[in-house]
């Protein structure tokens, strides 16, 4: 649904917020509501992007770090073959 974040104030698509009852938009959930975990590579404490076999929470930074890395060894090994 569209509205106002309660947050930012910018008109977006916002959802209600069944912890504080109010219209929030995805980036300030994910800012401000989400719960903060310790990060299993860096040790930030960060909402969680995904979580590790073991159920460890990863930050959207070593997340986002490690899939770079993934596909950069793809890369080289498609060049080298």
């Amino acid at each position: 649904m569209n509205g106002i974040c309660f947050f930012c104030d910018e008109a977006k698509t916002v959802r209600q917020n069944r912890k504080i009852g109010e219209l929030i938009c995805s980036a300030c959930y994910q800012r401000e509501i989400k719960p903060k975990e310790v990060c299993t590579i860096c040790e930030c404490k960060e909402p969680a992007k995904t979580r590790n076999k073991q159920g460890g929470a990863i930050c959207a930074a070593c997340y986002q770090r490690d899939r770079r890395a993934k596909l950069r060894a793809t890369l080289q090994a498609s060049r080298s073959a």
